[in-house]
């Protein structure tokens, strides 16, 4: 929250980074596993309802995931 767009992506990026080359625990008799995945950030815009940026924010994954 009250995180600019840019200093958001840098820190959502920083946590996927250590997240991707963490190998987690599975248990007993069980390989470690590593986790993949992405991460994004949505800035919500003077005057935006947060329905309308959680819109745009799934049509942004949608397309991500597309590509």
């Amino acid at each position: 929250p009250a995180t600019p767009g840019p200093a958001a992506r840098l820190a959502a990026e920083r946590i996927a980074a250590v997240i991707g080359c963490t190998a987690f625990d599975a248990g007993p008799d069980r390989s470690p596993f590593v986790v993949e995945f992405r991460v994004g950030v949505a800035e919500l815009m003077p005057g935006e309802s947060a329905a309308a940026v959680l819109e745009r924010a799934s049509a942004d994954l949608h397309a991500a995931r597309a590509a």
